[in-house]
């Protein structure tokens, strides 16, 4: 029987495996070039693991002949911080105006208003006077007389269901995508009955590793070579929790409307407004985005300019 550890990207789930592996005296590495520079181990494991203990994307690819012992789950500022992981680890950018759907960040996936119309004919078939001309895609608006268009826009928040073409719309996609996956994964439920919330591992919290080493593998753990693994991985993503801490404080510093001092890229603005939109129960569609006054080459922009409608 083959078993697995199931996680998704950016959730370090062969990092984690390699912990158990290690721990337990079942591969013999030099931990001071194990790491990649990105603090990943998913390139190296390959080349050593010869157990019947593995990890992959079960639930994305379910595998019949192997057994779920163990899954990386991410709740709350968790799934903020696989997110950078995953960039990091996974993608090696991060998502902008130009790049954006290689990250899986889709327009029609995004809620925009609180119908949940799914396309833009949903849309304007529900507002649409019967004097107002056909509009098959939002691109046509501009088509539209222009008092149509005003009306579209500020009486009826028209969602950008198509592809976002400047920054504003880029950012409200984005936040609308963060806002959507911390709520999903905020109430998910797993079948394994054995999981490891990421941010228990970095804390140390790992207790859940040794049961299932000696309990289910039947292997001795090893505590000093597991504290000696666990330092050396704090070690090599100690800047990904420096980011993890300033993404929290800023969320709470725009919570409370301070200034921030930080300056922060367009995807990770989207990201601290996402987590405020939750923290204070905000839909990201009551915010303001299309503000006059935001001036573009300021820092934070969104930031300090972003007001509730």
């Amino acid at each position: 029987m083959k078993y697995c550890i199931d996680y998704r990207n950016g959730a370090m789930g062969n990092t984690i495996l390699s912990h158990i592996l290690y721990s337990c005296n079942k591969i013999d590495i030099d931990l001071t070039n194990f790491f990649s520079e990105s603090g990943n181990a998913h390139n190296l494991i390959k080349l050593h693991n010869n157990t019947n203990l593995t990890a992959e994307h079960l639930e994305e690819f379910p595998d019949i002949n192997k057994k779920c012992i163990l899954k990386i789950v991410t709740t709350g500022w968790g799934e903020a911080l696989r997110i950078k992981l995953s960039y990091e680890k996974w993608m090696n950018e991060y998502p902008t105006l130009f790049n954006y759907e290689k990250f899986n960040i889709n327009p029609l996936s995004c809620d925009y208003n609180k119908e949940n119309l799914k396309t833009w004919q949903d849309f304007y078939s529900k507002i649409k006077d019967p004097l107002w001309p056909d509009c098959q895609t939002p691109e046509e608006i501009k088509l539209l007389p222009k008092k149509v268009q005003e009306e579209i826009y500020t009486t009826y928040n028209a969602p950008a269901f198509g592809k976002p073409t400047t920054e504003n719309q880029f950012v409200e996609l984005l936040t609308n995508f963060y806002y959507g996956n911390f709520l999903k994964y905020k109430y998910k439920k797993y079948k394994c009955p054995n999981k490891l919330n990421l941010m228990n591992y970095f804390t140390g919290d790992i207790k859940i590793l040794r049961d299932i080493s000696e309990k289910q593998l039947d292997w001795k753990w090893d505590i000093k070579r597991s504290n000696t693994f666990f330092n050396k991985m704090r070690d090599v993503n100690n800047d990904y929790l420096i980011w993890y801490h300033s993404i929290k404080d800023a969320t709470h510093n725009l919570i409370k409307g301070n200034k921030i001092y930080k300056n922060f890229q367009l995807w990770e603005q989207a990201m601290i407004i996402a987590k405020s939109c939750e923290i204070t129960n905000i839909l990201p569609q009551d915010l303001i985005w299309d503000d006059p006054s935001c001036e573009l080459f300021q820092n934070n922009v969104y930031l300090s300019k972003l007001k509730r409608k």
